[in-house]
């Protein structure tokens, strides 16, 4: 049986890291005084640090690392546990620690029935119960503190697992690990619902339960659940459950607590989702922006080219409720316009009609605060039946005013030239090819791109793998291009892979600070229904680093590749899903087949294994159903899972592709940890 829904409690304050998730408000004595030595080291470090330039660059390398582990951390006092208690309106409460913390606890909160357990035997002989031997499940919550808090919470989380996984687990403790997401909705989508995913076991090695927090808010209003989820299981939310009659926007919150998490490599929670209207929907991965002050500028543009004749919808956060500046810019065609946000909500909206930006180049946003922003299209005349087609994804930082074009020096037209003439491709855009017999076209497109640019180098490919020709290509609309329109590709059928580089020595526009903004587009031949995913390069499985062509990864992520994917899969109502591998390289002489494995979970964690061989420079679009026939069943009543892509031999670029018998279509990249 699949796990109950879980319970809710209706809550009115919001602490999202935990009351001392600040770095400068100490959560204890103890940490006070930490804090001010560390103030005056620092200070003094300021006069007495003396060393040669290149120390100086590996200090502030050695600061960013630092500051960037911080990222990750997170404390949370008593008295935020108990506010929490008072908002869920729980007061049955076992207290896991030491004497001391459990006295503390009955002082700061005189309103519950306590009870004490805990893991060291001093206490046990002091009168604590073990918690072994404690009911979890006849309680309503639990708080774990002391000196002994990491232990106690373990073996809390753990037992509470399998009395009850919807119910909490509170810790009180300084510097441990969070990671969290977001996943904002626009107020006229019909609905949306996420997958949230255990992924620790699989990216950080970490065998035990653990427990989420999730937070659904629209408008003023915000419900709260918790969930135990075991290694590799999942819970699935559809926002209608809780806000069947919203008519504003929308956003799920997930985060997850442990002593250590990721181990201060970042702090992101991706859940993934989809969001419906009508008979359309749209796929994207959750957000993940916190530690910002109030005060960072968000800018971001959309080419209206990329819009189809449809309205946009923006959403804009401010989860913390610390806005400082409630001004919204929206600029269309350098004439600016100035809205004023709602403070009191920590979800809210911008809507520019498809009117409005009738000849029109762009339309972008400013706005002072951080958490993340999605963008939507609404195309009424479009999709199944036309009864209209919903696309989206994140925002990316874009400058919204059109930038001076600074021409490529000498300098750097020669290495360009250099590792062109090397067999080396230079941002390189690999994407398949669909013939009109095929259900579904691929395409793309850059016209959000700030400066903008139009040149690129086509480079053809057979269904081996094997290299046809390479072409000057000038793209001669703004609006997106399928790649069986190419020239090269339309008239010759062996093409069955294309890939795309920017001609850079052609568009001679200096590369540092170039958002090249390149957009995988797919749609559906019978209906007209869209969607939209940011472009992966396929600057992979290349043996070496150039700084100038830096993987996403990192540097070094382009000299050895492998694969290490998760997103969600849908196979329920219709609805089929694909993953879209990609195998190709950033470098000309590459060759070799990749076993890729697809591995898909349904919400218990149970799995279900395939491996395909792809081919260097091919695509294959592997459908779940096909591998599987009875991948409906599997995963259960809401034929909602997990997928994940493994190949420990390449770096393959793997997109989820969904489709409905409506003809609904979605695209969205697969991403690791």
């Amino acid at each position: 049986m699949f796990p109950s829904q879980p319970k809710l409690s209706i809550c009115s304050s919001y602490d999202a890291l935990g009351a001392c998730s600040k770095r400068d408000q100490p959560c204890s004595a103890a940490n006070s005084s930490r804090w001010a030595s560390q103030m005056i080291i620092e200070m003094l470090s300021k006069w007495v640090k003396r060393g040669s330039p290149a120390e100086g660059k590996a200090d502030k390398k050695r600061q960013r690392q630092n500051d960037h582990a911080l990222q990750t951390r997170v404390s949370q006092t008593l008295d935020s546990v108990v506010k929490r208690l008072i908002a869920d309106g729980h007061k049955k409460v076992l207290v896991v620690g030491s004497k001391e913390f459990h006295d503390d606890v009955a002082l700061a909160a005189p309103q519950c029935a306590l009870s004490w357990a805990s893991c060291n035997i001093r206490d046990v002989v002091a009168g604590a119960a073990n918690p072994g031997d404690v009911a979890l499940g006849s309680f309503e919550a639990v708080i774990c503190g002391g000196t002994e808090v990491a232990a106690n919470y373990r073996i809390a989380v753990a037992r509470m697992f399998a009395a009850d996984p919807n119910r909490p687990v509170h810790w009180v403790a300084n510097d441990w690990e969070f990671c969290g997401g977001t996943f904002p909705v626009p107020a006229q989508a019909s609905d949306a619902q996420i997958l949230l995913f255990n992924h620790f076991e699989h990216f950080f090695g970490i065998k035990d339960p653990l427990q989420f927090r999730i937070e659904i808010c629209c408008g003023r209003d915000q419900k709260r659940l918790y969930r135990i989820l075991g290694p590799n299981q999942s819970l699935t939310l559809r926002l209608s459950d809780f806000f069947p009659d919203r008519t504003e926007a929308a956003s799920f919150l997930t985060f997850v607590h442990a002593p250590a998490l990721t181990r201060g490599r970042h702090n992101r929670l991706r859940v993934c989702g989809d969001v419906f209207w009508g008979d359309s929907l749209t796929t994207l991965h959750g957000l993940h922006e916190f530690n910002r002050p109030a005060t960072h500028k968000f800018e971001f543009r959309l080419a209206t080219d990329d819009l189809r004749n449809s309205d946009v919808v923006l959403t804009i956060p401010n989860y913390e409720r610390d806005m400082v500046d409630s001004a919204l810019l929206t600029t269309i065609d350098e004439q600016t316009s100035t809205t004023t946000r709602h403070k009191d909500y920590r979800i809210d909206q911008a809507v520019v009609d498809s009117g409005s930006l009738v000849d029109k180049h762009y339309v972008g946003w400013n706005y002072a605060g951080y958490g993340g922003s999605n963008w939507f299209a609404l195309g009424h005349a479009n999709g199944p039946g036309g009864r209209g087609t919903i696309s989206g994804n994140h925002h990316a930082s874009v400058p919204v005013s059109p930038l001076p074009v600074i021409p490529m020096d000498q300098a750097e037209r020669q290495e360009i030239g250099q590792l062109i003439g090397a067999g080396y491709f230079i941002e390189p855009y690999a994407l398949p090819v669909a013939r009109n017999n095929d259900l579904i076209s691929f395409g793309f497109n850059c016209s959000s791109a700030n400066p903008p640019y139009r040149d690129f180098i086509l480079h053809t490919f057979d269904a081996q793998g094997r290299p046809i020709a390479q072409h000057a290509y000038h793209k001669d609309r703004d609006e997106a291009v399928f790649t069986d329109e190419l020239p090269h590709v339309a008239d010759d059928a062996r093409v069955s892979l294309v890939m795309l580089t920017p001609d850079f020595e052609r568009i001679g526009i200096r590369r540092k600070g170039f958002k090249t903004q390149f957009e995988h587009v797919v749609k559906h031949r019978g209906s007209g229904d869209w969607d939209v995913t940011e472009g992966q390069t396929s600057w992979r499985n290349v043996g070496l680093s150039v700084s100038s062509a830096a993987h996403f990864a990192g540097p070094m992520g382009s000299v050895i590749g492998r694969t290490n994917l998760v997103a969600r899969a849908r196979s329920s109502g219709g609805f089929r899903t694909s993953v879209v591998a990609v195998h190709a390289s950033g470098r000309t002489a590459y060759h070799g087949t990749a076993m890729l494995k697809i591995t898909v979970f349904n919400l218990l964690g149970q799995s279900r294994e395939a491996e395909v061989p792809v081919p260097s420079f091919t695509s294959r679009t592997i459908w779940l159903d096909a591998l599987w026939p009875d991948i409906e069943g599997f995963l259960g009543a809401t034929g909602v899972g997990a997928i994940l892509a493994t190949s420990y031999e390449a770096d393959i670029n793997c997109q989820i592709l969904t489709v409905s018998n409506a003809g609904a279509v979605s695209l969205q990249h697969m991403w690791g940890y």
